[in-house]
């Protein structure tokens, strides 16, 4: 009895992050291989890095913000695919969304020198404002696009405090704690999400700090190492905020919290301007 011989491809396992990208999971390659080095992906419910090699018929799921994505692989394309061609190298098991709920937020606006409430339509989980003009009224009033529960990932980096830190008091100087929340989402920016602040500047963009809040509960000292945890709490048309803890190693006791709010600045104009898409996408994992 002749059997069909297996496809030229299924005798060469794809790297999940290529595969991902190739089926148009991601709209780029870097994007696909920063969901996997941040956790997002997953291979028959195992958690896996960029160059784990795809079998034909192994589950991948990919987390993107609150929804989750499931494919089984069918086979391995030579390259990125169309969208006709998705569903001969991938079945779709992605469960459908829940049903559409709306919020009626009220937000501040300001029009002709007074300021005007207008009632904005917020669809809960999908983050936009769904015409024009909530969408201007929310932007105006920094509503975050995402409201309800966090689903954003927590990235930690080690720093160690430097001589320079110390005030007259032998503590770590107040103005420190931000300098270590920027040193490390530096760190983070680039390695977590792949895409680092010379990127943005590549790109005619950068990050202004319009409003930052530090809590402090227990001062650092000369040669204390600390962990910076920081994740994005919440996007806004133009910008987000970045939630911060400063933990003092190795007892893991609270230093400081916080947060620092961000707008994206057209470096040209440095005016804000709305969020692209795809740093959108790269940033909400």
């Amino acid at each position: 009895m002749k059997t069909s011989p297996p496809s030229p491809s299924a005798a060469n396992p794809r790297r999940v992050d290529r595969w991902l990208w190739t089926i148009r999971a991601c709209k780029t390659r870097a994007l696909a291989t920063a969901a996997c080095r941040s956790g997002r992906v997953r291979v028959d419910d195992a958690v896996v890095k960029p160059a784990r090699e795809l079998h034909i018929g192994e589950t991948v799921t990919l987390r993107i913000g609150p929804e989750l994505k499931r494919w089984t692989v069918r086979d391995f394309p030579a390259s990125r695919v169309g969208a006709k061609g998705v569903a001969d190298f991938a079945e779709d098991h992605t469960p459908p969304p829940p049903p559409q709920q709306q919020q009626q937020v009220v937000a501040p606006m300001e029009e002709d020198g007074e300021v005007v409430k207008v009632l904005a339509a917020l669809d809960l989980g999908m983050g936009r404002p769904h015409q024009a003009g909530p969408a201007q009224a929310a932007r105006h009033a920094g509503y975050p696009m995402n409201p309800g529960q966090n689903v954003y990932s927590k990235f930690e980096t080690e720093l160690e405090v430097r001589p320079d830190d110390i005030d007259l008091y032998q503590h770590v100087h107040s103005t420190r704690y931000l300098d270590y929340v920027l040193a490390a989402r530096f760190i983070q920016m680039e390695r977590d999400y792949g895409m680092s602040m010379a990127a943005f500047a590549a790109r005619g963009l950068g990050w202004y700090m319009t409003c930052s809040t530090v809590n402090y509960k227990r001062p650092l000292g000369l040669g204390d190492r600390m962990v910076v945890r920081c994740w994005i709490e919440r996007f806004s048309e133009r910008g987000c905020r970045v939630a911060f803890e400063i933990d003092r190693l190795p007892q893991h006791k609270r230093s400081c919290d916080g947060f620092c709010d961000y707008a994206l600045i057209d470096l040209k104009t440095n005016r804000a301007v709305d969020l692209p898409a795809d740093i959108l996408d790269t940033y909400s994992i």
